[in-house]
């Protein structure tokens, strides 16, 4: 059924947005909210980052990913365009 109300899109008033997208049954998402990007987000290959980013200090890498430990911050909004995996979503 097509959305009547698109108000529980807008990101008015989001300071942080994590979008999935192609989120499949929503793994991403969950694992997202339940803070465990941190970690994550500082054991990845440098190559996934910008060039600056081997050049920071622990404590600067620290400092960059500490919006990830406040999930309940952002806005998420997620898109998964199967059909067949869409109730699963809901």
């Amino acid at each position: 059924a097509a959305l009547d109300d698109y108000s529980a899109l807008e990101l008015d008033g989001c300071g942080r947005v994590f979008l999935d997208g192609g989120s499949n049954t929503g793994e991403s998402v969950r694992a997202f909210i339940k803070g465990h990007f941190h970690s994550c987000g500082l054991r990845s290959p440098s190559r996934q980052y910008a060039s600056y980013w081997s050049q920071l200090s622990q404590a600067e890498r620290n400092a960059a990913m500490q919006p990830l430990k406040e999930p309940a911050s952002f806005c998420v909004r997620s898109f998964e365009a199967a059909p067949a995996l869409l109730p699963l979503l809901r």
